[in-house]
């Protein structure tokens, strides 16, 4: 796959876990050593204020809702980090 700076693209995760919690893309240079420290100074904005999930894999049954984005207490500072869509698990 080919992205070109600026594009829009879909992209999807898969939650398996039920710990609450969010994510932030970050992607590293093409020309830039791949370390953890290059990956974490390029968080990837969000595109629009949406979220979807998705059942029934490609082609299946989709819901949009808005998304929750945080800003404040990000690494690295300033960025922003999506709430997952569901809340963490009824235990403690």
């Amino acid at each position: 796959t080919v992205w070109r700076a600026g594009e829009d693209v879909e992209v999807a995760w898969v939650q398996k876990a039920w710990h609450g919690g969010g994510y932030q893309y970050r992607l590293c240079p093409a020309d830039a050593e791949l370390t953890e420290a290059c990956f974490q100074s390029h968080p990837v904005p969000f595109a629009d204020g949406f979220s979807k999930l998705r059942w029934g894999g490609h082609g299946g049954e989709e819901l949009v809702f808005n998304a929750t984005d945080v800003s404040v207490g990000t690494l690295p500072e300033g960025s922003t980090w999506r709430r997952g869509p569901f809340p963490r698990g009824p235990w403690e």
